[in-house]
């Protein structure tokens, strides 16, 4: 069926289409890690351990043990003293 979106000759655009897509997804997720370890007065460098997904087998167990290590970590913005 020619003119078919989801036809065979359409397949290299829609990729390409997911992939803009991911990649963007990724970098407004780095944007928010950053935004959430910064409030609670961490480096937010530390969200580009996020980049750590890339690396095959481990990359996933990596981003997980920081999600995990996050919630349970004192966070320093909880311990500053209020300004009055």
């Amino acid at each position: 069926m020619s003119g078919d979106m989801w036809g065979q000759e359409n397949a290299g655009a829609l990729w390409a289409a997911m992939m803009a897509f991911g990649v963007l997804f990724f970098v407004f997720w780095i944007y928010l890690q950053w935004r959430i370890f910064s409030k609670a007065g961490f480096n937010g460098a530390l969200a580009l351990i996020n980049f750590a997904i890339f690396v095959p087998f481990v990359g996933a167990l990596i981003v997980f043990a920081l999600q995990v290590w996050f919630a349970f970590a004192a966070w320093p913005a909880l311990n500053k003293p209020s300004q009055s």
